[in-house]
């Protein structure tokens, strides 16, 4: 009796078909991130969207649209998105800290906070974690546990500016003036264009009565960003404390011009006007 040969067709087909699929795949992933690197956010997402018909158990391309979702201002189908992805990536940190920047910015802080917390599970050493935890302790006022989170930060990546300068923030707030300080000289010991950290040196130094120090880190901040209102407004007040109303005065018609509404502004001319015992008023009609 003639042995029958076993038939490998069908599993050559088998093959075939996903070799097929895994290339048309990486066709369309390469199409829709193309969109994404020509700043077409809504088309990378409509296309992933189609994609995501063929292939939805693809946890990098759930996690994109997730992302495009949220560059094309649809925050509710990122985290539909983010949610699919960890059914298949359960060990991504990113993913738990997209979702947990996705939630915070939605006021869902309890889940943020649970997000970043796994985040950190995965990966303890994740510096961006940390610093969002620290800003959704700032904004729930628990500031023992934001300072802990923002030198843990600092602690492992000594150059991350964004920790420092929100450390810096966090003791302006709490009036720890010397210590906020230090923060922004640190900030801008490392990156000396950042204009929030400058601006706010600047005021540290002008309430100290340092005035010729904060003048040269209010111009910092303007010559990095010369439509920066708040450093004009800022450099105006210390002309008036100066009794330079001329200067002052030019600092805060600069802050009117890049702002028209700037009420501030307004009513700091106001006051220089006032001082120096001006009628003329008209400048405000």
């Amino acid at each position: 009796m003639a042995k029958r040969h076993k038939n490998h067709q069908p599993k050559r087909g088998l093959a075939e078909r996903l070799q097929k699929s895994k290339l048309s795949y990486e066709k369309a992933f390469k199409q829709i991130m193309a969109l994404y690197q020509q700043g077409e956010y809504k088309g990378a997402l409509l296309k992933a969207k189609q994609a995501l018909k063929l292939f939805p158990d693809q946890p990098e391309l759930l996690e994109k649209a997730g992302n495009f979702a949220i560059m094309s201002g649809e925050p509710d189908t990122a985290e539909v998105y983010y949610q699919k992805a960890l059914k298949f990536n359960k060990n991504s940190h990113y993913l738990y800290y997209n979702l947990g920047c996705l939630l915070k910015n939605k006021n869902c802080l309890v889940e943020a906070e649970r997000a970043f917390k796994k985040a950190l599970d995965i990966q303890v050493y994740f510096v961006d974690a940390h610093n969002a935890l620290g800003n959704l302790y700032k904004q729930l006022g628990r500031y023992e546990e934001a300072e802990v989170r923002y030198k843990k930060a600092v602690e492992i990546k000594s150059d991350y500016v964004d920790a420092h300068n929100n450390l810096g923030n966090l003791y302006k707030q709490q009036k720890k003036d010397k210590q906020a300080e230090i923060c922004y000289r640190t900030v801008l010991n490392l990156q000396a264009d950042c204009v929030e950290s400058a601006n706010n040196l600047g005021n540290l130094l002008r309430d100290q009565g340092v005035y010729e120090e904060a003048e040269k880190y209010y111009r910092s901040a303007l010559k990095y960003q010369p439509d920066c209102s708040d450093a004009f407004i800022n450099l105006g007040l210390l002309f008036a404390e100066l009794k330079q109303f001329k200067e002052a005065e030019s600092c805060y018609h600069s802050a009117i011009n890049i702002k028209p509404d700037f009420v501030e502004a307004y009513s700091n001319l106001a006051l220089i006007y006032k001082e120096q015992k001006c009628a003329n008023l008209s400048v405000f009609i």
